[in-house]
């Protein structure tokens, strides 16, 4: 089986939680209920079914959930800070008051239900990002023709990396909750700083990759590889549709270091490398921002060379 199906299917299962987050937060909408109700299915059908063709589309597209975990978790996040945040209710007493009595009239959801469903959108976002990189890349693989089986070689440790964390993130959250439960939902003096944290939690997902970052000015290929090279020698590197770096080793090749720079629109997944008969693959193995500009090393040189 491909891997980039398996890890589709992955993926759809990792939203099943994230549709009934959804459904949960548009349900307790009561205008929207409402309107629903004059359907001739009930309001949890249209709702259900509405989600789960939009997350398999978007999983089996090869597209990312995680900014619709981000947007859930944010509603989230502005009802919980409007309702029992002491900082709001503090600096702004009239306003807050308002705001309360509008939510309460229009949402049914509860801050305690709201406050334990954002540690699994933040967890749904960050493995979803992981896994559509995976199946990325075993799409990029297998456009090149390499078979199957190599194919997994590089995918399945990340997968059980993958596994391994959520594991645990699972048992973690299963502890504070127990240890939640057994508490009330005042905070005490935490509450002032709660969102704060949640800011931060927020945030420490968007850097691990939820969204891309477009603040750079320019982008930077790098090249590193070690090729043959003698007598007569000449690489060139086409960027036409698909990069493609060509070399002719030419007479008395011996193995050299090659390292092109160039400054491109849009990094590429991979750039194919053919030395005479011979074909290989330059991935991105590293990124960093400096100056303004995104520079991308590509290699497919072991790790101690790069």
């Amino acid at each position: 089986m491909r891997s980039e199906g398996v890890i589709g299917a992955l993926r759809f299962l990792l939203a099943l939680p994230l549709v009934v987050l959804m459904a949960r937060l548009l349900l307790s909408i009561n205008p929207l209920v409402r309107y629903l109700s004059l359907a001739t299915f009930s309001p949890e059908k249209i709702v259900y079914v509405l989600l789960v063709i939009a997350v398999f589309y978007l999983t089996f597209e090869g597209k990312s959930i995680g900014k619709l975990a981000t947007l859930v978790y944010l509603s989230y996040f502005a009802y919980l800070v409007l309702t029992i945040s002491p900082f709001v209710h503090t600096a702004f007493p009239q306003s807050q008051r308002g705001f309360v009595q509008l939510i309460n009239q229009y949402l049914t959801m509860t801050p305690k239900e709201a406050f334990l469903s954002m540690p699994f959108l933040l967890l749904i976002s960050i493995a979803d990002d992981y896994l559509l990189f995976l199946q990325n890349r075993g799409t990029s693989l297998s456009s090149l023709g390499i078979p199957e089986e190599d194919v997994w070689d590089v995918v399945y440790p990340s997968l059980i990396t993958f596994a391994l964390a959520v594991v645990f993130s699972l048992v973690l959250f299963t502890w504070i909750l127990d240890y939640v439960k057994s508490k009330t939902l005042y905070f005490g003096s935490l509450g002032y700083f709660l969102p704060a944290l949640l800011l931060i939690a927020l945030g420490t997902s968007i850097s691990l990759g939820l969204w891309e970052k477009k603040h750079t000015e320019g982008t930077v290929v790098v090249i590193k590889t070690r090729v043959p090279l003698g007598k007569g020698s000449s690489y060139r590197l086409e960027w036409v549709g698909e990069p493609l770096l060509l070399v002719n080793p030419g007479e008395n090749a011996e193995e050299r270091e090659l390292m092109i720079v160039r400054q491109v629109e849009t990094a590429p997944k991979f750039i194919r490398l053919i030395v005479g008969e011979k074909m290989d693959v330059l991935r991105r193995v590293k990124e960093s921002v400096d100056n303004g500009n995104l520079f991308v090393l590509y290699s497919n040189l072991p790790p101690r060379e790069i």
